[in-house]
């Protein structure tokens, strides 16, 4: 009962009168969707910082997903990263969807649903014979490749859980939930892991960029050859299918000791000419849409944005020069004078543009960097091509 003088008659007093204003909101929604009862709704968060069972032991953000990257979006620049991504959403999905629903009290319930099954299926046997029946049928159904010695474990473990009124304590709890996460871990692995390499070798064929042994530098090497782009997924499939071959029985010791796709990063692991391209690709994309707003009417009135952005389409023509496509075949050193010769020709006009706009002491300067350059890509053609 509340007094006049109980400190908490106010607030009561002011949520009685809202009452009937509350009513008039939450009634129809409760009657229209016949809700029986107001129990409280838990909510359990999926984050890679919370999933920390199984695989995702002692892992962390930045070892788990390469796509939180550059504003979350790193995953656009490598395709293998997108894979390792997704992979990591299924590890640290089951980790948390078990850590959500299995509980003590949650499993107290099982006994009864085993007894049903039994009872349904109508086994065979004692009732110790039946429980054993079904819960190994259970766990083999839902773990056909793994290995029978780690089934074993939790087959135990759930035979406990079968008798009636049964509880775990807190350890044992947590040792059941790990063993569980574990092999939802290894049969994800067993499935998605392929992807992975899968999408990292066809990137590397279409970069003809090749991988090397981890060094603390930028590790790609230039391929020569290329296979067709119609080859490249069957070539790229068969390649990944091979290392999972190698790796096999062996994929949770590799997956927790050497692979650290989720740790790479965009300035180490992306080869600088594949960056290059990328970059200049999105500045002049990002100069087309300023230049349709109001503000790029008015810039492109201006010599110095005009000549920024023949500054740019020149770099982003030089960058094609060591894209992917044109590293397909090996041309001659003649063939690739001749190339460096137009474009040495194609610089003079480009000078004989910018003696309009800039002093003769500022294009003399430019004129000399790309002679420079110029000069070592021919020595460079002419004594064989220097790794990337």
């Amino acid at each position: 009962m509340l007094t006049e003088q109980s400190e908490n008659v106010e607030p009561a007093i002011g949520k009685f009168a809202k009452f009937q204003l509350i009513d008039q909101v939450i009634y129809p929604y409760q009657y229209l969707s016949d809700v029986q009862n107001n129990s409280p709704i838990k909510l359990v968060r999926i984050s890679p910082n919370d999933a920390d069972k199984g695989f995702g032991k002692d892992k962390g953000l930045e070892e788990k997903l390469a796509g939180d990257q550059f504003r979350a979006f790193g995953g656009f620049f490598k395709k293998s990263w997108r894979s390792n991504d997704i992979l990591w959403g299924r590890l640290d999905g089951v980790n948390r969807i078990v850590d959500g629903l299995l509980t003590s009290e949650s499993l107290k319930a099982f006994s009864g649903v085993v007894s049903r099954q039994i009872e349904l299926e109508q086994f065979s046997g004692t009732q110790e014979e039946k429980i054993q029946e079904y819960v190994k049928r259970l766990v083999d159904e839902s773990f056909p490749t793994e290995t029978q010695t780690e089934k074993d474990e939790l087959i135990q473990d759930l035979i406990k859980l079968a008798q009636p009124n049964t509880t775990l304590a807190k350890k044992e709890l947590e040792d059941f939930l790990n063993k569980l996460v574990n092999l939802g871990h290894s049969a994800i692995l067993k499935e998605n892991l392929g992807n992975v390499f899968k999408d990292a070798i066809s990137e590397q064929l279409e970069w003809n960029q090749q991988k090397i042994d981890p060094t603390p530098e930028s590790n790609y090497k230039y391929v020569g050859g290329y296979f067709d782009k119609a080859v490249t997924p069957l070539a790229a499939a068969k390649l990944a299918q091979r290392f999972l071959e190698d790796l096999k029985g062996k994929e949770k010791e590799y997956f927790l000791g050497e692979y650290g796709v989720g740790s790479e990063t965009i300035v180490k692991d992306i080869p600088s000419n594949i960056l290059k391209s990328l970059g200049t690709r999105s500045a002049i994309i990002l100069s087309y849409i300023i230049e349709s707003s109001k503000t790029g009417k008015r810039l492109l009135r201006l010599q110095s944005y005009q000549l920024l952005k023949q500054i740019l389409n020149i770099y982003y023509f030089l960058s094609q020069r060591s894209s992917p496509s044109s590293y397909k075949t090996q041309a001659s050193p003649l063939i690739s004078a001749l190339k460096s010769l137009l474009l040495f020709i194609i610089g003079f006009g480009v000078i004989a543009y910018l003696l309009n706009v800039l002093p003769r002491w500022a294009v003399l300067t430019i004129a000399t960097l790309a002679l420079l350059w110029i000069i070592k890509s021919l020595l460079g053609l002419l004594f064989g091509r220097t790794s990337k």
